[in-house]
């Protein structure tokens, strides 16, 4: 089911990103943020999946188990190339929607800049939606995981990545 709901999420953002590009000025904001809040909404979708240990979820079941401590599970989520790349998809929508509604131009700049935004989180939409998805599913449900890997498990992994992450996401907003 949080696979599901997941892929519908990424679907939909892909499809409410492509039309910020291509809206009227008047609608473009709230479409660009309709996108982004369904990005943050998938990823945290993603992090509820390993906190209930959803191992019907290939990601989970291949970074995860009942075991871990909850920290651990959730550092899970990101513990993946696919989790990464969907917590860096989900920082970059953020920090953007921020941005745009921080700044506030007006006229024909905040134009080309939800467009320039909207097509940089549409092209990582659809890398993570066809080539990464977090969301890939096993048509049965195994009982355990197989772990978070040994080499991840430390309490750094769980500030590290979204730290770091939130510096690259930054930078879109110096142009």
């Amino acid at each position: 089911m949080i696979s599901l709901a997941g892929n519908y999420l990424l679907v939909f953002s892909i499809v409410t990103s492509i039309l910020a590009i291509f809206t009227k000025r008047a609608t473009k904001v709230y479409i660009f943020w309709i996108s982004s809040l369904a990005i943050i909404s998938a990823f945290i979708l993603l992090i509820l999946a390993f906190i209930t240990s959803d191992f019907s979820v290939k990601n989970v079941f291949l970074n995860s188990s009942t075991i871990k401590p909850l920290i651990y599970k959730i550092a899970g989520s990101w513990a993946s190339h696919e989790g990464s790349i969907l917590l860096y998809v989900s920082m970059l929508s953020f920090i953007s929607s921020l941005y745009i509604k921080v700044v506030n131009y007006q006229g024909s700049t905040q134009n080309y800049q939800i467009i320039i935004l909207a097509f940089i989180q549409t092209l990582f939409l659809f890398f993570v939606y066809f080539t990464s998805n977090p969301f890939d599913d096993f048509k049965f449900v195994p009982e355990q995981g197989l772990g978070l890997n040994p080499l991840l498990q430390d309490k750094a992994l769980s500030i590290h990545p979204p730290l770091l992450y939130m510096g690259y996401v930054s930078y879109i907003t110096l142009y």
